[in-house]
């Protein structure tokens, strides 16, 4: 079976999920049920979802933009210097532009994750 991801919607799709992620609690709920990491074509979007996962893990609460600018400062060591200037040019743009079509990028990603959490569950069963 080949990988699948979010590539097929490209870079800009990919980001305003992983806004949505972060400024939409109730959203980063449902996605982080059915959500893969590596569904995500980028790499540092993929340590951005993860940060706030490990986030979430650790203080049982959602982030804010200001932790998550703390966060993006000083946890990034372990992270390529591309991957850190990435991520925080990311950062630094998600904030001067609104997301158009939220409900879209919602609907689609969770329907999405959905499906292929589906397929693995039907592969692990065919295999057993």
């Amino acid at each position: 079976m080949s990988k699948e991801d979010f590539s097929q919607y490209g870079k800009d799709f990919q980001e305003a999920l992983c806004h949505l992620i972060l400024i939409d609690r109730p959203f980063a709920d449902q996605m982080y049920e059915v959500l893969d990491i590596n569904f995500l074509e980028l790499k540092y979007l993929q340590v951005f979802v993860r940060l706030i996962q490990e986030y979430r893990e650790k203080f049982s609460i959602h982030p804010t933009e200001n932790i998550m600018k703390s966060i993006l400062r000083t946890e990034l060591s372990n992270e390529l210097d591309s991957v850190q200037q990435q991520l925080r040019n990311f950062y630094a743009r998600i904030f001067k532009a609104d997301i158009d079509d939220s409900e879209y990028i919602k609907s689609v990603s969770l329907d999405f994750c959905r499906k292929q959490k589906l397929k693995e569950a039907m592969l692990k069963s065919e295999n057993s």
